[in-house]
């Protein structure tokens, strides 16, 4: 096989990488295509495994990326959230499942609490199962530092995350009384849906109309729900349930024109967190499905 080909077969792969480790699918393209560009220069009779070296390089990448970008969101207007990304209903074509869940939004959102090397050995060892010598090798630690890292990360996104994981049909069903509840303005039927402690997480990255801070609480939600539906909705908005990051989610149009994604993360068969991506610049990916999914 070509060098080419070698690399494309790796493509898929290094974009996962990239792209959970950044959260950006244009950030995450733009680290594969440097990962190519110095597979090209680089000798290919002396690279034992083509699949670790373009993790090792492209993981390098996203970690520098990283730290420079988190200057960046310290600036951001609102609250950042990452790039909603089309995917089949079971994630990318190929990944375990651990793999998929890790593509939420509700995921890769409790990954901006790591560091980068935090979130790097967390993905690495345990979404995409790299031994701890490779993780080590990959993020330039001892291996006893890459395993105090994971245990680090892995306290503290236990603490954030539901007790239960939700399946696919829960969220579907809660995502369309959602919508069902907000076309109708009905406050009631809204609160009912939400629970006690949901929070509600909007980017608009001051491009378009979002909650600057997260908003908490059944009653703050709901009234936040039903007032941006009434004043900030178009006439002609259409809405489908499609799959993005490998999960269901709400997205909304007017003539063609993606105008927000909505994810959930779910607990005890309610709508703990609310994730609304309405900046244009993290939609431009995302298409109106022909057909619900």
């Amino acid at each position: 096989m070509s060098d080419d080909g070698v690399f494309e077969d790796l493509r898929e792969h290094a974009f996962r990488v990239a792209y959970q480790m950044v959260g950006s699918a244009a950030d995450a393209d733009d680290l594969v295509q440097e990962t190519w560009i110095r597979w090209h220069r680089t000798d290919q009779q002396s690279i034992r495994s083509p699949r670790a070296w373009i993790t090792t390089v492209v993981t390098r990448l996203a970690m520098n990326h990283l730290a420079s970008a988190r200057v960046r969101r310290e600036q951001y207007v609102g609250t950042w959230l990452p790039e909603p990304i089309p995917t089949n209903p079971g994630g990318f074509a190929t990944g375990t499942a651990e793999l998929n869940r890790s593509l939420s939004v509700a995921f890769m959102f409790l990954l901006e609490s790591l560091s980068p090397k935090e979130r790097a050995v967390l993905l690495l060892h345990g979404v995409f199962g790299l031994p701890h010598a490779e993780v080590a090798d990959v993020v330039d630690v001892t291996e006893a530092a890459s395993r105090k890292l994971l245990q680090r990360a892995r306290v503290q996104l236990r603490a954030r995350r539901p007790r239960f994981e939700a399946t696919a049909d829960t969220r579907r069903r809660l995502l369309e009384s959602f919508r069902a509840a907000s076309q109708d303005g009905d406050l009631d039927r809204l609160a009912g849906l939400l629970a006690a402690d949901v929070v509600a997480h909007s980017d608009g990255g001051g491009r378009a109309r979002a909650a600057l801070r997260p908003i908490y609480g059944r009653d703050r939600v709901a009234r936040f729900v039903r007032g941006a539906v009434e004043k900030f909705v178009p006439d002609g908005v259409e809405s489908r349930i499609t799959s993005m990051n490998g999960e269901p989610a709400l997205v909304a149009s007017v003539h063609g024109t993606v105008l927000s994604v909505i994810s959930v993360e779910v607990s005890d068969n309610l709508i703990q967190s609310l994730f609304i991506v309405t900046n244009p610049d993290k939609l431009r990916a995302v298409t109106m499905p022909v057909s619900p999914v």
